[in-house]
């Protein structure tokens, strides 16, 4: 069996680096990339990993769009903080990991890369 595919989308490298490194050391196949622009175009991803707030731009109407488009199976919201409302939106339609707990984080990818695949 492969490696559940995971995509990690922050701006911050030292998070995205770090988070990177533990999930590839859980066995986890990650891309990274620190911008919705350097998203792969035709990659397929179990869990995408979003920060809520990217540079310019909305990282849960980034979500959407590739959940919509079947490029990411399982949305993770990995955020440093927010108002109510945006964590409201976010868990709408993913989990909401706080920033900088990994442990919980590791474990959300863990249970959402076991889910199958949405129809």
């Amino acid at each position: 069996m492969s490696a559940a595919k995971v995509l990690i989308i922050d701006d911050e490298p030292i998070v995205r680096r770090a988070t990177a490194g533990l999930l590839a050391l859980d066995g986890f196949d990650v891309t990274q990339v620190s911008s919705p622009a350097d998203v792969p175009p035709l990659a397929r991803f179990a869990v995408g990993i979003f920060d809520v707030n990217l540079s310019g731009t909305d990282g849960i109407g980034f979500a959407r769009a590739m959940l919509d488009a079947g490029q990411v199976q399982q949305a993770i919201f990995y955020t440093g903080g927010g108002d109510e409302l945006t964590c409201r939106r976010a868990a709408e339609i993913g989990t909401v990991v706080v920033k900088p707990e990994l442990g919980p984080l590791r474990e959300a990818v863990k249970r959402l890369s076991s889910k199958p695949p949405k129809p």
